[in-house]
């Protein structure tokens, strides 16, 4: 018998899908896959959901597999508040110490992730950083669904807060500051706001 059975026609060539990555694509996923097992993850990008998840997944993997220390290098503007969490409690819970280092820019919640690392934190000498949160959120539908997503916002930026002032050092009235006007900082700047202990490559 016919292994596709006796009335059903066999395929007269594979079917192939009808996406595939290309050139530009299969060399970034090369490159963050030989990153990874140097046990370095890449934070790039705008920090929404996508790059949170992608993020606090391969923390885990690599934490899964090792306690070995665990480098996140961050280039990114940030994204919206809530999507940060994710990879803020993958950093609390994982076994394994990650070092992070900004190379580039690390913004709004970038920078949060930045002054985060549990292994030393430093930015290179021509890095810029700031915690200022630059937000908008489009809300559609009744009044009482804005009020109650305006008060998950505060709930998660006063959640940011207290993190950052166990992390930093800083005061309430300097976080909130920062947070709302914040001007970008040179590296050394961060160095003396307690968001990173090292400047490198000076």
């Amino acid at each position: 018998i016919p292994p596709f059975g006796p009335d059903i026609p066999q395929p007269e060539r594979p079917v192939t899908p009808s996406w595939q990555p290309s050139a530009g694509e299969d060399a970034a996923i090369d490159a963050r896959s030989a990153l990874l097992r140097q046990r370095r993850v890449m934070l790039t990008g705008t920090l929404d959901d996508e790059t949170t998840t992608r993020v606090a997944a391969e923390l885990m993997l690599l934490d899964g597999e090792s306690s070995r220390q665990v480098e996140l290098i961050v280039n990114s503007d940030g994204g919206p508040l809530p999507d940060v969490l994710a990879v803020l409690d993958v950093l609390d819970l994982m076994g394994a110490p990650v070092a992070t280092r900004c190379i580039g820019r690390a913004e709004g919640t970038a920078a949060v992730v930045l002054a985060s690392g549990t292994a030393g934190r430093a930015a290179a000498a021509n890095a810029v950083i700031s915690l200022r949160l630059r937000e908008r959120y489009d809300v559609d539908g009744r009044a009482v669904d804005v009020e109650r997503f305006a008060g998950h916002l505060a709930e998660v930026r006063d959640r940011i807060e207290r993190h950052l002032a166990a992390v930093t050092g800083l005061g309430d009235d300097r976080i909130r500051s920062a947070l709302d006007d914040g001007v970008p900082m040179s590296a050394e700047t961060a160095q003396a706001h307690g968001i990173v202990d090292e400047v490198i490559g000076r």
